[in-house]
């Protein structure tokens, strides 16, 4: 047997699936209008979102209640962890970076911060990271992959794009 109880509805953008905390306590959604394809799949074309935002939302005994709302410019990530989410910035440079906001303050720390293109980042088990990667210049991307023992790269072929990778 299951019951189901209905806590309300969230807005979002109807494109960007939302990132729920591991706990179910917190969720984030891309609202506003909603990021382009090359904002997106961190394109040549790429540039702050201004017009989007994510809302940061909490359980609360009537439901979910808004406690947070990041300024225009973020792209909502992928993976989540219950201290925070992920999110990523494209600059007016081309380059990209991907931070994890807190979910209680809404704080971002960035944690690949360079002059490179950084997306599709994912958080594996225990605190690993993995990513793609590419020169502003160039046009696939490479995966890279951090954790407690260092940081390494993979391209195997430099015709081919590394995207969004995944830990299995």
């Amino acid at each position: 047997r299951m019951s189901i109880t209905a806590l309300g509805s969230i807005p979002f953008d109807g494109f960007t699936l939302p990132l729920a905390s591991p706990a179910a306590t917190h969720i984030a959604t891309s609202t506003g209008y909603r990021p382009r394809w090359d904002d997106v799949l961190a394109g040549d074309g790429a540039r702050p979102p201004m017009a989007t935002r994510i809302q940061v939302w909490r359980l609360a005994p009537s439901g979910y209640e808004l406690i947070h709302t990041l300024p225009g410019g973020h792209v909502l990530g992928r993976s989540a962890t219950d201290e925070g989410f992920l999110v990523e910035m494209p600059l007016e440079n081309g380059s990209r970076w991907i931070g994890m906001a807190d979910w209680k303050t809404g704080q971002v720390d960035w944690i690949v911060d360079d002059d490179r293109v950084n997306a599709f980042g994912v958080i594996g088990p225990g605190g690993q990271f993995a990513w793609s990667t590419r020169e502003i210049d160039r046009e696939h991307f490479e995966l890279r992959v951090r954790n407690e023992h260092g940081e390494w790269s993979w391209q195997d072929d430099p015709e081919r794009s590394w995207m969004l990778p995944v830990f299995s």
